[in-house]
C-alpha cells in the first residue's frame, strides 16, 4: 500500500522544483542579449569583414609588383644555371 505524502512533503518537494527551474530560467536570462546589443555586434561583425577586404586589396596590389619582378629575376637566374650546364 503506497502512503500519501503528508502536505510539508508536497510542499517541500514544489518549492525545490520551483527553486530548480527559477534557477534554470535565470541562467537562460543570462545568456540572452537585447536587439540593439545584437545589432551592434553585426554591425561590427560586417565592419570587420569591410576591413579586412580593403586590406586584402591593399596587400595583393603591393605584392602583385614583387611577384612579378622576383618571377623575373628568378627565370634570369634559371636561365643561366642551365646555359652554363650545357657548356
Amino acid at each position: 500500500m503506497t502512503q500519501s505524502r503528508e502536505p510539508d512533503d508536497f510542499r517541500t518537494e514544489m518549492d525545490r522544483r520551483f527553486g530548480h527551474l527559477n534557477r534554470r530560467v535565470e541562467r537562460l536570462e543570462d545568456t540572452q542579449i537585447s536587439p540593439q546589443e545584437f545589432t551592434r555586434a553585426f554591425e561590427r561583425v560586417n565592419g570587420d569583414k569591410r576591413e579586412i577586404a580593403e586590406r586584402r586589396v591593399e596587400m595583393n596590389d603591393k605584392i602583385d609588383p614583387l611577384s612579378s619582378e622576383l618571377n623575373s629575376k628568378i627565370d634570369t637566374i634559371l636561365r643561366y644555371l642551365t646555359a652554363s650546364g650545357n657548356d
